[in-house]
């Protein structure tokens, strides 16, 4: 999989900024935030077919769940180019649901935890889900800033 940066964008179409997390968000793709954004990336259907697809048991983190089947087949690519926007409002499903959204993306990473992950998640996965609400509620609040 291929994948660049983000602008998030607010209403009227003005960039709040740039994600662009870097080669790093794919090496913390297992046990941290998922920083990868889902519009800026590309992957090889070929790639996709081998996986089981997007799983109907998530309803925000669909494509964290994806995201990690892809990692189990290779490497992931960073294009240090934005490649996608992303409207961030108050009536997007994630962000009005961010705790769910975060919550969710924790039993993603549960599900694809291996070996002492497995048994040790608890003393980090708190820490991460609520790094992830807090990263989204600031995000919000510079967005209602700027309106």
């Amino acid at each position: 999989m291929t994948y660049g940066g983000c602008d998030y964008i607010d209403a009227n179409g003005d960039v709040i900024f740039t994600n662009q997390s870097g080669e790093w968000a794919s090496k913390i793709l297992r046990f941290g935030p998922q920083l990868i954004p889902q519009p800026g990336s590309l992957m090889r259907r070929a790639a996709f077919e081998k996986t089981n697809g997007l799983s109907n048991e998530f309803a925000l983190a669909f494509d964290f769940d994806l995201f990690l089947q892809l990692k189990n087949q290779g490497k992931f690519a960073y294009l240090d180019k934005t490649l996608a926007q992303f409207r961030w409002h108050p009536t997007s499903l994630s962000v009005k649901r961010r705790m769910r959204s975060a919550t969710e993306a924790s039993r993603v990473r549960r599900r694809h935890y291996r070996g002492l992950a497995k048994l040790f998640w608890w003393l980090w996965e708190p820490f991460v889900i609520l790094a992830t609400w807090a990263a989204g509620k600031l995000v919000s609040i510079r967005t209602n800033r700027k309106s």
